[in-house]
């Protein structure tokens, strides 16, 4: 991807904010690109949930999973408990296999200009995380990806 190298595997998806819309989605995508989704290697968890209370049944679900790679988390304001607006999902990243985490975020209030493209949360949830990267439509239909407030790690994240 991009020149690198990475390992293949299985992708567990989180789909908490609208699970089918995700599937409806992703059913689409497999049939404009001409492939069987039940071929992938891609296991969905439909809802919300409360993922701390629910580690023991999503680490033992993981253990099945014998190449899980990475989870992604949509959207991390679903899986918000209560009023709070942080969530521990680091304790993912150290799942059997120790996958990569995707957390879909909502930037915050008032759609920003790119510049301020932040999670909600603010810096208290980037605190949490290795790095931010933002989309940003254009009346182009040019998206661009990059990086905002934050992102560890070597080389660089070029747009």
């Amino acid at each position: 991807m991009h020149g690198k190298e990475v390992k293949a595997g299985t992708v567990l998806l989180l789909a908490g904010e609208n699970p089918d819309d995700v599937r409806a989605r992703f059913l689409v995508l497999a049939d404009a690109y001409g492939f069987k989704a039940e071929d992938l290697k891609m296991q969905f968890v439909a809802g919300v949930i409360d993922i701390a209370a629910k580690m023991p049944e999503i680490k033992a679900e993981a253990e099945a999973i014998n190449d899980l790679v990475l989870v992604v988390v949509d959207t991390g304001a679903a899986y918000f408990p209560g009023d709070e607006s942080n969530p521990t999902l680091s304790r993912v990243t150290f799942l059997p296999g120790k996958p990569a985490v995707l957390v879909n975020c909502h930037p915050i209030n008032n759609a920003p200009p790119r510049d301020n493209l932040l999670p909600m949360g603010g810096s208290a949830f980037l605190n949490e995380v290795d790095g931010n990267l933002t989309l940003w439509a254009t009346a182009e239909r040019q998206t661009t990806l990059h990086w905002l407030g934050k992102f560890r790690g070597g080389g660089g994240l070029s747009q």
